[in-house]
């Protein structure tokens, strides 16, 4: 059972959303550390898109998807992971999923 189901079953549902917004900034802060090993950032960043529920998020997620990398800080895009096929996906099946962004953008 991976990171997010744990979240998703374990917690009160009213508090899923909120729990799920922190584990990402969680996630992304503990990837940004310059503490940790490479082998150790691809289980993080794994994780990482279980956790896109927030917008903010989710229009951050599209922006890596846009570079092909993970950043913290929008404005300077400091690369903290560069992302695997694998991990664009998950990041497109989290934006198709999202009901508050149009058919078009999505596309």
């Amino acid at each position: 059972m991976n990171l997010s189901s744990l979240v998703s079953y374990y917690i009160p549902v009213h508090h899923v959303t909120e729990k799920k917004r922190a584990m990402f900034e969680t996630l992304l802060s503990l990837l940004s550390s310059g503490h940790i090993e490479e082998t150790t950032k691809i289980p993080i960043v794994d994780n990482l898109f279980g956790f896109l529920s927030d917008i903010g998020h989710i229009n951050l997620a599209q922006q890596w998807l846009d570079t092909g990398v993970i950043f913290k800080d929008a404005a300077t895009k400091v690369e903290l992971f560069k992302l695997s096929t694998k991990h664009k996906y998950a990041i497109l099946k989290r934006i198709f999923e999202e009901p508050s962004i149009a058919l078009e953008t999505k596309n």
